[in-house]
């Protein structure tokens, strides 16, 4: 018995034995399967549990109810407008096809039996839908012309900007892109606060150069004060000398005299030395 012992003892090797005694790895449950097309549809959300991907899946399914009803209802109109218009079916046809509306047109309908005469039911509306198309077309005829007259201004304002700037074309595109991100999260409606605080430092910026030359002239204006009451200290303080304080205590200190007085001493004594 010991002798059989001994021999499946040598059988089990030092690593074989240590595998056997390893732990089986916990198999992790799989994921929600709607959590990845979910994200797709929510890029901003944040699963953190089924609760939550339920929810989201719950308001997907809503919206797509939604566009699926609206979409019947619009084939319906629309099926309802074509029976009643067979010459439009068939311009929309055409055109499928790859003929040109004008073409479509001209093939289906007699187009001087368009214009309705003064007296035809139609006549008035005919009239304020024209007026109406007329001046639509004008006013984006005027936009179109205003949008490429600023669109010119400011590409002249961007080079004056850079030159005035010492910009390099790298710095004026990096600059150009920053101010396009800028626009582009307003336009979409996303502010935060990193662009928030990009727009109150722009438009604080004249009232913090002026706050700032205030505080400057402030300053300048305190160190003159402090140099001159320092000035004066000098002035009073003298030589260091006590000063001379005659009877009744007045201080009887000599004064130092100015060049006027000087002569008009001197010529006192000539006078006196005279007489």
């Amino acid at each position: 018995m010991v002798k059989q012992e001994e021999v499946i003892t040598e059988e089990l090797a030092p690593d074989e034995m240590g595998a056997v005694e390893q732990e089986t790895p916990v198999e992790q449950p799989p994921g929600n399967p709607f959590a990845d097309r979910l994200k797709k549809r929510y890029p901003d959300k944040e699963f953190q549990g089924d609760d939550e991907i339920n929810a989201s899946l719950i308001e997907y399914l809503d919206e797509l109810e939604g566009f699926q009803s609206s979409t019947q209802e619009a084939d319906e109109k629309l099926r309802e407008v074509l029976e009643n218009a067979p010459e439009l079916t068939a311009i929309i046809r055409d055109i499928s096809k790859g003929a040109s509306f004008t073409e479509a047109l001209s093939r289906h309908i007699d187009v001087d039996e368009l214009t309705p005469m003064e007296g035809d039911p139609d006549f008035d509306a005919w009239n304020n839908n024209l007026a109406e198309r007329k001046k639509s077309r004008a006013e984006k005829e005027q936009r179109q012309k205003m949008y490429q007259e600023n669109l010119d201004m400011t590409v002249g304002e961007i080079k004056q900007f850079a030159q005035d700037n010492d910009m390099s074309e790298e710095q004026t595109q990096s600059f150009l892109s920053a101010i396009g991100e800028l626009v582009n999260d307003i336009v979409d409606g996303r502010l935060n606060k990193p662009n928030l605080m990009r727009l109150k430092k722009a438009i604080d910026y004249d009232t913090d150069v002026q706050s700032a030359a205030k505080t400057a002239e402030i300053s300048a204006k305190n160190e003159k004060i402090e140099a001159k009451k320092a000035d004066d200290k000098k002035k009073v303080a003298g030589d260091g000398l006590p000063n001379i304080v005659g009877q009744g205590g007045k201080d009887v200190t000599p004064k130092p005299k100015d060049d006027w007085e000087d002569a008009i001493d001197m010529e006192k004594n000539r006078r006196n030395k005279l007489i």
